[in-house]
Order: structure tokens, then sequence, then C-alpha cells
């Protein structure tokens, strides 16, 4: 089944640590008068030009191990066949905050205005991110009414653990996102910028805590894939929504 998605922009935002957190600020504490009035004009610039949307579809195991290994330029064996074994469905998705937030964006840096440039781009990217626990959400409600006791759907996207980025064309050729209007570039960049994209994977929580041995391991320069999944986990288990504006007050 296939489904295209469109939320409110305040639904795309992220919470205000978050927010913080993408401009390097401590998620905690005041801050100076300067600094809240650039977030709160990012946000507010945010609200008015974000148009966020999606296109998720369901994929075969066997159609998914076609798309996985795209131009054979993965580092595997990969943690997703670990994950893929246990699976009990799968989906495609891309999903964008639109291209008036990252236009605007390139407009304050040739404007000069590098503060604010940086600030809505951070603000932009926290969003897209988010974007993918928005779709994952909505793809577990509606395919599986809701994650069962001990399961869990995350999403995992070509470019990280050993995915080679290049798998973007198989992905984008499986799925045919043109409704979103998000497209490919040669290197395999998405544009507009600020978007998102991957497999979605329902299974038993267990499967998606993965061992750090692989060979992507060893390239990895961060090996922060634990947290991530027990923050997306933690994400799966919260209500829905953005912080909507004001929220920096």
């Amino acid at each position: 089944m296939r489904w295209h998605l469109s939320w409110p922009a305040p639904v795309s935002l992220p919470p205000r640590e978050t927010l913080l957190e993408a401009q390097d600020l401590p998620g905690e504490g005041e801050l100076t008068p300067r600094l809240g009035r650039l977030i709160e004009d990012g946000v507010r610039e945010y609200l008015t030009l974000a148009t966020p949307c999606a296109v998720m579809e369901d994929i075969a195991p066997d159609a998914f191990g076609r798309v996985l290994h795209g131009e054979g330029c993965n580092l595997g064996p990969l943690p997703l066949d670990q994950v893929l074994a246990r699976a009990e469905g799968l989906a495609l998705y891309v999903a964008t905050i639109g291209p008036a937030v990252p236009a605007a964006v390139s407009r304050w840096f040739a404007a000069r205005d590098p503060a604010r440039g940086y600030t809505l781009d951070g603000i932009a990217s926290a969003a897209a991110d988010g974007l993918s626990l928005l779709v994952t959400r909505e793809w577990t409600e509606r395919r599986f009414g809701g994650c069962a006791p001990g399961w869990c759907a995350l999403p995992y996207s070509p470019g990280y653990c050993g995915w080679d980025v290049s798998g973007q064309r198989a992905l984008f050729a499986a799925l045919e996102p043109a409704e979103t209007g998000v497209r490919l570039n040669d290197s395999c960049l998405m544009q507009p910028l600020k978007s998102v994209s991957g497999v979605l994977v329902y299974a038993p929580a267990a499967a998606h805590r993965t061992r750090q041995d692989y060979p992507c391991c060893d390239t990895c320069l961060t090996h922060e894939c634990e947290g991530r999944v027990e923050l997306m986990m933690q994400g799966m288990n919260m209500d829905g929504g953005g912080a909507g504006p004001g929220m920096c007050r």
C-alpha cells in the first residue's frame, strides 16, 4: 500500500531542547536576548515557509533486497541484515520540509547575515530529522494499528551503517516519490535540501539493537547507533506534535 502524507508546519517543529542542540546550545537554561530573538525569528520563519510532506509505500522483502544491494557498493555485511532477518514489515519513504526553507537559508547567507542563516539552517535540519519519526509513527499506525508490545519500527537510510549512498538511486527508482518534489542530483544528494529517505523496518525491538563489530563500524566516527535506536524507540512511545509557536520564550 502507498500513502502520501502532509502535515501543518507546527507538527514538524521539534521540541525546544532539540532545536537548541541543533545550534550547539545547551537544551536547558536561559538564552541571551540576542540568541533568544534569533531562535524565535527562525522558528517564525520556519513555520511560515515549511510545507512538510512525505510518501511511503510497503515493499516485499525480496524487492527490498534488490534495493538494498543497489549498485553493489555496500560495505557489508550490514547491521541492517540482522534486523531484516526478523522483520515483519518494510516500507520505503521520502520526506521533505519543502523547498522554501532551504531557499531562505541561502538568501540569508547571500545577504551576509550568517547568524540568521545558521539559525534557520539548524532549525530546518532538526525538523527534517524529525520527519523520519513522523513517517514511522504514521506507517506503524496505518499498517499495524500501532506497535505490539516488544516490537518497534525504525528508519534506516542510505549513507549510514554500510548502506552506500548510491543506494538512493535504487530507492528512488522503486518508490518514484515525484509527488514530494524531491529528486536526486548526480551525487545522490536529495534536492531540495532538508529531505530524508530510507526504509522503515517493523521488527522485535531487540532486533534493532545490533552489535557494533561490522565492517562499517571500523569507519564510523561517532558510534552513536545504540543511542539513536534508544532515542527513536522513546520517540515512538511519545505523543506526536511539534512544540508550536513561542516555544523558546
